[in-house]
């Protein structure tokens, strides 16, 4: 470990904090009214540049600061294939969900994720079974967040702050600046964090060709000399396989949309036009960022950090900076690491709230909340999921980017009939509760039995599976079932296709 890092990491940690509690003071200070809507939602008048920001900062995250980047350095450069398909992946449920989900989100006064199914499925109980799946599979990717702060602190201080004083420090920051300011101060802050982070990530990839003999060259040569496996699917250990990168596309790419904090913050943008160039600009981006960073960030890292072994390797990241950077630039790449933490930790943390404020206590146990009441349910509930994540992040469940495919997996069981909210006519509230019931099920069942772990049956992840179960019981149930009332199929879907296409078409 370097002079002083620990000290001057606590000063650039304490100056960013201090910049992200302003940044939330202000988006209070500008919320003209204590509200649900604007408190959730940020009073539906957010440009699409902030979106486009939210959308990085919450996608560029621990998983993708540390937890990818591990997993290249366990596996091997043959984890390119999953960038490519998944960007196609993405922009196609971008534009196939999301922009119909902006038009009736408007339209009809939508603030949390599951507003929009209850009321197109007509059923409250879909309502309440998709929050408890929501919360089940958000509950994984928060921890991942947290891990991936305690790792980062932990790896670049030697150890001198230990593993749990990054738990804290993250929980803390992220849930006193969004119990302040809402989505506008939520937005806002985290537009910061995605600038900070994407200029962090760059320069530290540069930094790592830099310190590696004749750079990327001098690494591919150096892996087709010494260790070809690591350049050839399915990699060092036999896990990136072709069935295995085509899960990967599906539950990462298909089931990007599923996320119930991606649902708010489509309500909040100011233009259902401007959806358009957030998804291209969006997409571009993670393109370009994620093509480099995931697939060489481990490349580098086999040289310069050798011999990482079992959950050791999600401390590369922090170790090359605690090794190889100056210790200025070392407590400045922590301090936009714990950036990309706390913008998907804080956005997670959110939407759950939002899930207990309005699908559990305003639906089910106090339907006649005054909008005050309902706000400060939604602030405790974000000290409520703070703390679970702080205790399940702590026990150290396994690797951040397993644990998070893991919570990945579970959420694209709902995509089938999310699609259909917006495109079937026919698609009923029976089919949309058996199909994701029955997925989870076999999900379940696969990750329950040691032998097959994250590899299942023909080489595929569990969530293959899962997905194929769904789809055929959510099918059947769906024809042998009625359909919904003539009176919302208009209200959905006459209106979506009347906004995209000029006229009724179905």
């Amino acid at each position: 470990m370097q002079p002083g890092v620990v000290e001057l990491t606590l000063i650039v940690l304490v100056v960013w904090v201090a910049v992200y509690l302003i940044i939330g003071f202000l988006g209070w200070k500008f919320t003209k009214l204590v509200s649900l809507e604007e408190f959730f939602v940020a009073g539906r008048t957010m440009s699409w540049v902030t979106l486009l920001l939210i959308l990085l900062g919450a996608t560029f995250s621990g998983f993708m600061f540390v937890g990818l980047p591990g997993l290249n350095y366990k596996i091997g450069m043959p984890i390119f294939q999953w960038i490519i398909g998944y960007t196609i992946c993405v922009v196609t449920v971008m534009v196939v969900m999301g922009y119909p989900a902006i038009l009736v989100g408007r339209k009809y006064g939508y603030v949390s994720c599951a507003d929009l199914f209850m009321d197109r499925y007509e059923s409250k109980f879909l309502g309440l079974v998709w929050s408890i799946l929501w919360i089940i599979f958000s509950v994984p990717y928060m921890v991942g967040q947290v891990m991936a702060a305690g790792v980062m602190l932990e790896g670049v201080t030697g150890g001198v702050l230990p593993y749990i004083s990054g738990i804290i420090f993250i929980f803390i920051v992220m849930v006193i600046y969004t119990f302040i300011g809402g989505m506008r101060g939520f937005g806002w802050v985290t537009a910061v964090q995605a600038l900070l982070l994407c200029g962090i990530l760059l320069t530290i990839l540069g930094l790592m060709n830099a310190v590696t003999p004749n750079g990327i060259v001098g690494a591919v040569q150096y892996h087709v000399e010494h260790n070809p496996k690591f350049l050839e699917m399915p990699g060092v250990i036999p896990y990136w396989t072709l069935p295995m990168a085509l899960s990967w596309w599906m539950f990462g790419g298909l089931g990007h949309m599923t996320w119930p904090h991606i649902y708010p913050r489509l309500y909040a943008i100011r233009s259902a036009r401007s959806w358009i160039y957030v998804t291209v600009v969006y997409s571009a981006i993670c393109m370009f960022v994620m093509f480099l960073h995931i697939g060489l960030f481990g490349t580098f890292g086999r040289i310069l950090i050798p011999g990482l072994k079992g959950k050791e390797v999600d401390l590369l990241v922090s170790l090359f900076l605690a090794k190889y950077t100056p210790t200025w630039f070392a407590a400045f790449g922590t301090a936009g690491a714990l950036a990309a933490i706390m913008s998907t930790a804080a956005a997670i943390l959110l939407s759950m709230s939002s899930i207990i404020t309005k699908e559990i206590y305003q639906t089910w146990i106090n339907p006649k909340a005054t909008q005050k009441q309902l706000v400060w349910v939604g602030r405790i509930g974000l000290w409520i999921w703070g703390i679970i994540g702080i205790v399940l992040g702590y026990l150290r469940p396994g690797l951040i980017a397993i644990i998070v495919a893991m919570s990945m997996a579970g959420l694209l069981m709902l995509m089938p009939p999310m699609v259909a909210a917006f495109w079937w006519r026919r698609a009923n509230k029976y089919g949309a509760i058996a199909g994701p019931i029955a997925g989870e099920a076999v999900l379940v069942y696969q990750f329950a039995r040691p032998e097959l772990s994250m590899i299942s049956w023909f080489g595929f992840h569990p969530a293959f599976w899962g997905f194929v179960a769904c789809i055929i019981v959510w099918l059947i149930v769906t024809y042998l079932t009625p359909p919904p009332s003539p009176e919302t199929q208009r209200k959905f879907h006459d209106y979506i296709e009347k906004r995209m296409f000029g006229k009724v078409i179905s």
